[in-house]
């Protein structure tokens, strides 16, 4: 009896012992899981690299062209080797897929697919060009700073204005057993231009806190930049009266301010068994674009929308089923006098892939995810970038824009 006595405490002692562990992890867990304020000024830095001291970055102006790029660049993880754990589907016949990584292959796969996502944005030269998905410090890509080497390749191309907002920030994740993700300290979107910015914001949009969701979604939010703008002729661009279709771009009179450039960048929700949290996020996101255009400015939103554009959910050859994560993109949930920019090759050329299998032509599932929404004072093409998915999950997007 003295025995089992000894045993049954061992066990008690281990039970308890444990299910302290796993109180204070949870503690843990939630403590650096804490959301970020909504409604905060994001530093603006002006970097000159090929202006003379004292200079400044041009201002955009009425009438001109202008280009624009997003891309998830899938925190340099992506090449076609890597599948995504929390990725799942379905090939066509019955297989299950589910994807097996939470962090890239090796450092040196991190610095080889962000020179690659480099190139090809280098290559079209945006004037404009928003990114999701860009790791500062996080274990998942070996703490190389992203948001560095995207910055170093705007500035051998000359002088930007860059934006940054964190959108993720955990404490150490033990999940998946195999191939634990680690803590992600600081990941984000961010925003680069070669014309002057005059503010930023980032805005908190609604998430799952349901547990263990809430460690694993991203802190979502969407960033505010506001970009001066002048008329072709060198005048202010405010001159007017009414913010309508029949004036677009003029000052709405209500706080007398000059109209602006307004610039979202965004990343809605993934993995949502549903979409009533992307319609929240997106009922947010419109009535902050209402709001701007009503002010009379000119708006422009792009990013990975998470959603499927109109007419690409089944529209590229794969063996696969359409995933779980795939929702229609319903251009209804925007205000008025706003639109989607399909790409004009639209057809054949998809933005994001599944990533429940690595990358395989021919069999792996792919859609449009990933665009433009601009105001109808602003006139606007698209084209969508056939990288191969070399280096992210996610192919750029470049819009080519006028402010009228």
């Amino acid at each position: 009896m003295r025995i089992l006595g000894r045993i049954i405490t061992i066990i008690i002692a281990v039970i308890v012992t444990i299910a302290a562990i796993a109180a204070g992890y949870m503690i843990y867990l939630n403590v650096n899981s804490k959301r970020l304020p909504d409604r905060s000024e994001l530093e603006v830095t002006n970097v000159a690299g090929g202006l003379t001291e004292g200079a400044s970055l041009p201002t955009l102006e009425t009438g001109r062209e202008y280009s624009a790029l997003t891309y998830n660049i899938g925190f340099g993880a992506y090449g076609h080797e890597f599948s995504f754990f929390m990725s799942e589907g379905r090939i066509a016949g019955g297989e299950e897929t589910k994807g097996l990584m939470s962090r890239a292959a090796s450092e040196d796969s991190v610095n080889s697919n962000m020179d690659a996502a480099m190139a090809v944005v280098m290559e079209r030269r945006p004037d404009i060009a928003v990114f999701q998905e860009v790791d500062r410090n996080a274990g998942r890509s070996y703490k190389i700073d992203e948001l560095k080497m995207i910055s170093r390749a705007f500035g051998e191309g000359g002088s930007f204005a860059e934006a940054y907002a964190t959108n993720f920030h955990t404490g150490w994740l033990l999940w998946p057993p195999a191939h634990p993700m680690g803590m992600v300290k600081d990941s984000g979107i961010a925003t680069y231009s070669r014309y002057a910015i005059d503010g930023a914001e980032r805005l908190s949009l609604p998430v799952a806190l349901s547990f263990p969701d809430k460690f694993f979604d991203l802190d979502r939010c969407f960033t505010v930049t506001r970009m001066p703008v002048a008329r072709a002729d060198g005048t202010d661009a405010g001159a007017g009266s009414d913010a309508d279709a029949t004036n677009p771009g003029s000052d709405a009179g209500a706080s007398g301010a000059s109209p602006e450039l307004v610039l979202i960048n965004v990343h809605l929700s993934a993995y949502e068994a549903g979409k009533a949290m992307r319609d929240e996020q997106m009922k947010k996101l419109a009535g902050v674009m209402s709001e701007e255009r009503a002010n009379g400015n000119w708006v422009i939103a792009g990013g990975d929308w998470n959603q499927s554009f109109p007419g690409s959910i089944g529209a590229f050859t794969g063996r696969m089923e359409t995933p779980p994560w795939v929702h229609p993109f319903d251009e209804g949930e925007l205000p008025n006098n706003f639109s989607i920019v399909n790409a004009d090759n639209a057809d054949v050329i998809a933005t994001c892939r599944d990533s429940s299998i690595p990358w395989t032509p021919g069999v792996s599932y792919e859609t449009i995810m990933d665009g433009w929404v601009v105001s109808d004072n602003v006139t606007a093409t698209a084209d969508n970038t056939d990288t191969d998915y070399a280096a992210s999950d996610h192919n750029p997007v470049l819009l080519t824009f006028t402010l009228r």
